[in-house]
């Protein structure tokens, strides 16, 4: 088994129906999206962090699942342009993070998707140790303040710059939130040294990073049948002064993400070469959840779509786009490269 294959967890996979059970309990989502959303977690974890087991396998699927439910953005889609409801989204985000900051205060508390969150990351927190928890909770903090950037860029009619758009969509989609769950998972305890490393901080974000790409274009129809606001990288290309085409803007993302994917194997490379056990370990760890982020976003009902054209073939590995063409000098894509020249 490569380090950039999918591990399927079976024992998560078999928890959707447990999840759904404990959605319905605390009233998180109504009756009819309960069986969806328990799935949802369930895959999630189930294809993409292969090391959850036991108690910490069923706290983490129910802490996705229950993100899923309370996603904060997309609970911004009814009404994106009032001023009302960007209170809303900052109440919410702010009640997000202290609850994992605190879950006890939330477990009684009158809405049912804060008790969800509440119950959900107590049970996490449990199977965690404390270097890893904090580094999660620091994941859930850059989501929410994602968040209320893309709300910002909503209102203003605006998009990220192409400069700054992969430290952005790195935060949105959940980026350090996910590898400090793999960190749990794994039972690893790194110390700040070891996770301070440029090299493995890029092993991180080019691993996740990858899979976020792979999603957006899995996504497209999802986004477009909807009409919601999309702070993606297509429309982030196609609002560049140089004039692209639709395809165009598909196979430059394609590209980037080839570009992002052959630095991650260069960067594990130096890793196993210049780092210890447990640093591969936790390497590994990042390239399974790359591989079941990409395979949960292509198989979840989330993103299911009649036209098979909108999703691409997506492998672990460098993939050519459909034709030649430029891919822009992203900073981001050069920090990496730089740790491996």
């Amino acid at each position: 088994m490569g380090p950039l294959d999918t591990i399927v967890n079976d024992e998560a996979l078999a928890l959707a129906t447990p999840v759904a059970a404990f959605l319905q309990e605390t009233g998180a989502c109504p009756d009819d999206t309960t069986a969806h959303m328990g799935a949802a977690g369930a895959q999630l974890v189930g294809y993409a962090i292969p090391a959850a087991t036991g108690p910490c396998a069923h706290a983490m699927a129910r802490a996705v699942a229950v993100g899923f439910v309370i996603d904060i953005d997309d609970h911004e889609d009814q009404a994106p342009d009032s001023e009302e409801s960007l209170h809303r989204l900052i109440r919410r985000a702010t009640r997000f993070t202290t609850i994992i900051d605190a879950p006890e205060t939330g477990r009684d508390d009158p809405n049912p998707w804060t008790r969800a969150w509440a119950h959900a990351v107590h049970d996490l927190r449990a199977c965690a140790q404390p270097a890893p928890w904090q580094r999660a909770r620091d994941g859930i903090r850059a989501y929410a303040l994602a968040c209320v950037q893309e709300a910002s860029f909503r209102r203003t009619t605006r998009l990220p710059s192409l400069a700054d758009y992969l430290t952005f969509r790195y935060a949105l989609a959940s980026g350090r939130w996910m590898v400090g769950l793999a960190e749990i998972a794994g039972g690893l305890d790194l110390s700040p040294e070891e996770m301070g490393s440029p090299l493995v901080r890029a092993a991180e974000e080019t691993a996740l990073t990858a899979a976020f790409l792979d999603n957006e274009l899995l996504s497209r129809a999802k986004e477009r049948a909807s009409g919601e606001y999309d702070s993606g990288f297509i429309p982030v290309l196609l609002a560049q002064p140089q004039p692209r085409t639709l395809h165009d803007a598909i196979d430059t993302t394609t590209s980037v993400r080839d570009q992002i994917m052959e630095l991650h194997l260069r960067v594990s490379a130096a890793i196993h070469t210049h780092c210890g056990p447990r640093i591969h370990q936790y390497t590994d760890a990042l390239g399974h959840l790359s591989a079941g982020i990409t395979a949960f976003s292509r198989n979840t009902l989330r993103y299911t779509s009649s036209e098979p054209h909108d999703k691409p073939p997506l492998l672990s590995g460098p993939t050519p786009p459909h034709r030649p063409c430029p891919s822009p000098t992203l900073p981001q894509i050069e920090r990496w490269a730089r740790l491996v020249t």
